[in-house]
């Protein structure tokens, strides 16, 4: 059983990651919203509404007990991100209002958004590559513990 204070803590840090996650589309549909073009910030929070009902599933499975390291979690949020968030990208293209949602003036290239999915690519590999190398690490000085740990 879970206690009180440790659900308290998930649930901060849930919020706290599903927000963090999905706040670059939040940005984009805020900047949507005012150049006016309210249909196509309501189809961004759509995408962003995908990242939030991936923090809510990995939130009941850790409330039900299940123990999610925090490394998949952080990655399962970015990866939800990036697909909803390209989805949202090549959609805003589609329409041809993909600068719109950079500055509601559109002053900035389309390019440019497009290295949102990018840079969330490179925080998820960084991550993984540090994990990867500290349990090597681990390996090569013998650790017993590291050992018996699936791979």
């Amino acid at each position: 059983m879970i206690s009180w204070h440790k659900r308290l803590l998930i649930s901060e840090a849930m919020i706290g990651g599903t927000g963090g996650a999905a706040g670059w589309m939040i940005g984009a549909g805020v900047n949507l919203a005012s150049a006016g073009r309210s249909a196509d910030a309501n189809l961004v929070w759509l995408c962003t509404a995908g990242v939030f009902a991936t923090g809510a599933i990995l939130w009941v499975l850790m409330m039900a007990g299940w123990k999610l390291s925090t490394l998949l979690v952080a990655e399962v949020l970015l990866a939800s991100s990036f697909i909803f968030g390209t989805l949202a990208l090549w959609l805003l293209h589609l329409r041809g209002v993909l600068a719109l949602a950079l500055d509601p003036a559109g002053r900035y290239p389309e390019r440019l958004a497009s290295s949102a999915p990018v840079v969330l690519l490179a925080i998820m590999a960084t991550m993984a590559w540090e994990s990867a190398r500290r349990r090597r690490r681990k390996l090569e000085h013998g650790d017993p513990a590291e050992s018996h740990r699936p791979s």
